[in-house]
C-alpha cells in the first residue's frame, strides 16, 4: 500500500480488516498508521476522528521525524476505494500489474508485476528534500526503481533490487527529486524477469523548515547546524559543523553547542586493538622474545628453550609438545610456577593434559637470581624492586612491555612466528604465586591475547579498586591506588575469560602456614586463601557492576583440595579446554542417582618390561601404570565431580570439576605418568590427590564414594589390606597376575583375570570401544 501523507498528521481507515498477524515484518515507516486490509494489523486500531480515506493531507512538521511527502491528489492505497474489487487506485498508472485483495488481506503481497510490467504514481515534493522511497519486495532477477519529471520521462534508474526472499529497502532519491511540483516514481521489471511482488510503499522527505521572509526569521539557536538562511520563503539550514579529528578509534565526535566532543571510544576485545580504520584487529606483539634452540619444539615430548627477557635477562622455559600438536593451529598453553620456581615440575604436571587436548605447554622460569622474592615476578612492574606504595614515581616503574607478565606475550609471539602458526591467542594457568601472576597479567596488560585463563589458590590479590592514600589496604600492590590503573577502564579484566579456583580445604591461616602472607592489607582480604579468593571475586563483581560492564568470570571451590597443585590443575581443565562459553559445570550426582556406574576393571600389577606400559607413555612403572576403570551402564549422565577413589590406606583420587560421564561412556584413572593414546574415547585422568593409586597386590580394597562420602561400590581382594572388613564383592587370592582383572561377562560378570590381553583401559575386553547409550551384558 502506498502512503503519501505528513506522518503523524494524517491517518486513514479503509474497508477490510484482519486479526491475523502479518506473515512478514512491517517496515518502520508505517508503525504509526492504522491497519488496512490486514497488512497493518499489528498497529493501533482506527478510532473516531480519523481522517476519511481520500482527504488531502494538511501541511505539518513532525518534530524529530522524517515527513511523508504530500501528493496531489493524495493516494492512500495501492487499491481503489472499492477495496474488494482488487483494482489499483486510479492515481496509479500500471502495465501488466495485478492487485490482489486476497493476498493483501493475508499479508502475502499487494501487487504482482508480470514480465515488462510496471506501476507508477505522481507526487509533489514541494518544500521537501531528502526524498526516500521504502517498500517490501520479492523478485527473481531485478526490480528497477525509476523517477522522471513527467510520465513521458526521461526515466532515470535509481536502484536495481534483487532478492528472492521478502526484503524491506529504503532508497534515497537524488537531489533532482527535491522541491518539485510533480515527480513520477516507477517500479518496473526488466526484460529477464517473469514476475515480482511489492507492497508497503512509503515515500518520506524532510521539510525545508518554517516559512520566512528574511534570514533573521530562521535563527534556531542551534550552533551545530550552521547559519540558517531564508531561501524561496523557507528556512534552510546552513553548513553544519563537521566534527572529525581523523582518529577513528576514539569514536564519532559529537557537536554540542557548537563544540566538537569526542564520542564513545571503540572497545575491542582484549587480544585485539583498534586500527586507524576503526576496525578491531588481532594485536601482534612488536617485541617478540629472542629464543634460542627452537628446533627442539619440532619434536613431541619435553624440552627446554632459552630466551632473553625484555630487560636483558637470560631465562629458560620448559616445554612439552603433545604427540598430535598442530603447529599451524594447535593450542599454546602457558603454565606459571609458584614461589618454589618449579617450572619443570609445572610442565610435567601439565603434560598429561597436553596429550588429551593436543597442546604445546610452555612453563617459563623466573629464577631467584633475577627475582629474589616471589612478588618480584608475580607483581613484576618495578625497576629492580616493588614501586613505593602510595607514591607513583614513573622512574620506579618498568614500561608495560618490560613487565614480567609481558614475557608470556613475547614468548608466544616468538613461538607462533617460528611455527608460522595462525594462533591468535593462548591459554594461561598459574597456581599459588603463579595465580598472582595470572590475575595481575589480566589487570596490568589490557591487550592480553588469551583464549582462557585460570588461577588457583593465590595467597593474596591486587584488588581492582582504588581509594584515598589513607586506606593502606588498597595501596599498590594490594589495590590500584597510586598506579596507572587507578582510574582506568577495567572492562577487559572483568570481561576476561577467567576462572578463579581455590581448594575448599584451604582454610589454614598464617599461623599454620608460614608462607601465607600476614600483612595487614593481606589479612584484610581474608584469614586464609579460601576467604581471600571469595573476597577478590566479590570485590571484582561489585566493581564491574559500578562500571556497568560485563562480568564473566568462572569460580570453583574444589572439594577436598588443600594447597597441593596436583589437586587443583585437573579442575582447571574443564574451564580452560572443555566448557562451552558461559556453560556451568555439572552438579555432582548422588550415589542413589548412579545405579548404572560399574567398577569394570582394576589393574594392580603392571607386568615387567614394555608389556607393563598400560598408560602408553613409553615407560613401564609399577605405580603409574596401575588403573581403575569405571563405566556408566545406565540411561542418564552421571556427574562425578567430587567423587573419590580410595584404598585401604587413604583417598587416592578425587574427580575434578566437570567430570561428567554419559551413558555408555568410560573413565580410566591411572596412577600417573603421561597417558597417551585414544583409550577408546574414554575420559582419562590420573591420581591427582596422592600422585599414585598404590594398589597392593597381596590385598587391598578399592572404594568408590560420592562427593558427600556415601559409598557407591567396593571391591576387595586377597587379605583386604588393613581394612576392618573385606568388601561384599571380594576376589580370592592375590592380584600378582602381571595383568588386570575385568568383568566377564562384560560389565555385569565377576572380576576375573583378563582373558584376552594384559589389560584394556577404556575399551572392552576385545579392544573395541564401549558404545554410547545404555549398555547391557554380553549376550543380552
Amino acid at each position: 500500500m502506498l502512503l503519501v501523507s505528513e506522518a503523524g498528521a494524517y491517518r486513514y481507515c479503509a474497508m477490510g480488516s484482519s486479526d491475523a498477524a502479518p506473515s512478514r515484518p512491517l517496515p518502520f515507516a508505517v508503525s504509526t498508521l492504522c491497519g488496512v486490509g490486514g497488512l497493518l494489523s499489528s498497529v493501533s486500531a482506527c478510532s473516531a476522528g480519523d481522517v476519511d480515506a481520500g482527504q488531502d493531507a494538511s501541511a505539518a512538521t513532525l518534530e524529530g521525524e522524517a515527513l511523508v511527502v504530500r501528493s496531489a491528489p493524495v493516494v492512500e492505497s495501492l487499491f481503489s476505494a472499492d477495496f474488494e474489487s482488487g483494482q489499483l487506485d486510479p492515481g496509479w498508472t500500471q502495465y501488466t500489474a495485478k492487485a490482489s485483495t486476497r493476498a493483501a488481506a493475508s499479508g502475502e503481497y499487494g501487487v504482482r508485476l508480470r514480465r515488462h510490467g510496471f506501476i507508477e504514481f505522481p507526487l509533489s515534493t514541494r518544500g521537501h528534500d531528502s526524498i526516500a522511497v521504502s517498500l517490501a519486495y520479492r523478485t527473481r532477477h531485478s526490480l528497477n526503481v525509476k523517477m522522471a519529471p513527467s510520465p513521458s520521462g526521461p526515466w532515470i534508474v535509481i536502484d536495481e533490487l534483487t532478492s528472492r526472499q521478502w526484503e524491506h529497502r529504503e532508497i534515497s532519491l537524488p537531489d533532482e527529486a527535491n522541491d518539485l511540483e510533480e515527480l513520477w516514481v516507477r517500479f518496473a521489471l526488466d526484460g529477464q524477469d517473469r514476475f515480482a511482488y511489492l507492497d508497503e510503499v512509503v515515500v518520506t522527505g524532510a521539510s525545508f523548515g518554517e516559512p520566512c521572509e528574511t534570514d533573521g526569521d530562521c535563527i534556531d539557536q542551534d550552533l551545530c547546524d550552521g547559519a540558517e538562511t531564508c531561501v524561496d520563503g523557507f528556512c534552510r539550514e546552513g553548513d553544519p559543523v563537521v566534527c572529525n579529528d581523523g582518529i577513528a578509534c576514539n569514536g564519532d565526535e559529537l557537536c554540542v553547542e557548537g563544540l566538537c566532543l569526542i564520542g564513545e571510544p571503540i572497545s575491542c576485545p582484549a587480544h585485539e586493538s583498534c586500527e586507524e580504520s576503526g576496525e578491531c584487529v588481532t594485536w601482534n606483539d612488536p617485541d617478540p622474545a629472542a629464543l634460542l634452540g627452537l628446533r627442539v619444539l619440532d619434536e613431541p615430548g619435553p624440552a627446554q628453550v632459552a630466551f632473553e627477557s625484555a630487560i636483558g635477562q637470560a631465562l629458560l622455559a620448559y616445554t612439552y609438545r603433545a604427540t598430535n600438536f598442530d603447529p599451524a593451529t594447535g593450542g599454546i598453553w602457558f603454565v606459571v610456577h609458584g614461589n618454589g620456581r618449579t617450572a619443570e615440575e609445572a610442565m610435567y604436571l601439565a603434560a598429561p593434559i597436553a596429550e588429551r587436548y593436543d597442546l604445546l605447554v610452555i612453563a617459563p622460569r623466573y629464577p631467584e637470581i633475577f627475582y629474589e622474592d616471589s612478588e618480584d615476578f608475580s607483581v613484576g612492574v618495578g625497576v629492580g624492586r616493588l614501586p613505593t606504595p602510595g607514591l607513583f614515581d614513573r622512574e620506579e616503574w618498568l614500561s608495560s612491555a618490560e613487565f614480567s607478565h609481558a614475557e608470556v606475550e613475547h614468548v608466544f609471539e616468538a613461538v607462533r612466528s617460528y611455527y608460522g602458526g595462525s594462533q591468535a591467542a593462548y591459554y594461561l594457568y598459574g597456581h599459588s604465586a603463579g595465580a598472582q601472576f595470572v590475575h595481575r597479567l589480566l589487570t596490568f596488560l589490557p591487550n592480553y591475547r588469551i583464549h582462557r585463563a585460570a588461577a588457583s589458590s593465590s595467597g593474596w590479590y591486587t584488588l581492582p579498586i582504588s581509594d584515598s592514600l589513607d586506606n593502606e589496604n588498597l595501596l599498590f600492590p594490594y589495590g590500584l591506588t597510586a598506579t596507572p590503573w587507578e582510574d582506568a577502564d577495567l572492562r577487559n579484566l572483568f570481561a576476561a575469560p577467567f576462572t578463579l579456583l581455590v581448594g575448599a580445604e584451604e582454610t589454614g591461616t598464617p599461623e599454620d602456614l608460614p608462607n601465607l602472607r600476614d600483612t595487614d592489607p593481606a589479612m584484610a582480604q581474608g584469614e586464609n586463601r579460601l576467604e581471600r579468593a571469595q573476597n577478590y571475586r566479590q570485590v571484582a563483581e561489585e566493581r564491574a557492576d559500578e562500571l556497568a560492564v560485563p562480568f564473566d568470570w568462572g569460580y570453583a571451590e574444589v572439594l577436598g583440595a588443600d594447597h597441593g597443585k596436583n589437586k587443583l590443575m585437573q579442575s582447571a581443565v574443564y574451564y580452560l579446554f572443555e566448557a562451552e562459553e558461559g556453560e556451568a559445570p555439572c552438579s555432582s550426582s548422588l550415589t542413589a542417582q548412579a545405579d548404572g556406574l560399574v567398577i569394570n576393571e582394576i589393574h594392580a600389577d603392571p607386568a615387567s618390561g614394555e608389556e607393563g606400559d598400560a598408560n602408553g607413555d613409553g615407560v613401564r612403572s609399577g605405580s603409574e601404570d596401575e588403573f581403575v576403570e569405571l563405566v556408566n551402564t545406565g540411561e542418564s549422565t552421571i556427574c562425578l565431580t567430587g567423587w573419590s577413589i580410595s584404598d585401604d590406606e587413604r583417598l587416592r583420587h578425587r574427580f575434578p570439576v566437570g567430570s561428567s560421564l554419559e551413558p555408555g561412556a568410560a573413565v580410566v584413572v591411572f596412577g600417573g605418568g603421561i597417558p597417551m593414546g585414544d583409550f577408546g574415547g574414554a575420559r582419562v585422568q590420573w591420581a591427582g590427590f596422592s600422585s599414585e593409586l598404590n594398589l597392593n597386590n597381596k590385598g587391598d580394597i578399592v572404594t568408590l564414594a560420592d562427593a558427600k562420602g556415601a559409598v557407591h561400590s567396593e571391591v576387595s581382594w586377597g587379605n583386604c589390606g588393613d581394612a576392618d572388613a573385606c568388601a561384599d564383592e571380594h576376589i580370592e587370592g592375590s592380584l600378582s597376575l602381571d595383568r588386570s582383572v575385568v568383568r566377564v561377562p562384560e560389565l555385569t560378570g565377576n572380576l576375573v583375570e583378563h582373558p584376552d590381553a594384559r589389560y584394556s583401559p577404556g575399551v572392552r575386553v576385545d579392544g573395541t570401544s564401549f558404545d554410547h547409550g545404555p549398555l547391557a551384558a554380553e549376550g543380552e
